[in-house]
């Protein structure tokens, strides 16, 4: 059981630092996916790997800015 617990926090340690596609990006490599936006004049048409950033944020975490 201390195994399987080891692995399930280091698999969700390295999730943490994984590496994904920022796209809408100035610079990289061009988005196949916004090929015609290009076209339209478009100019945030590229791609790039970075670090993945958080998508869910603490429901208990007060904004500084209310």
């Amino acid at each position: 059981q201390i195994a399987q617990l080891r692995e399930a926090l280091e698999s969700m340690q390295k999730k943490k630092t994984e590496r994904v596609w920022l796209k809408h990006q100035s610079s990289g490599e061009l988005d196949d996916g916004k090929l015609l936006d290009g076209l339209a004049g478009e100019k945030l048409v590229f791609r790039r790997r970075g670090e993945a950033q958080d998508s869910f944020k603490d429901p208990n975490k007060q904004n500084s800015e209310e």
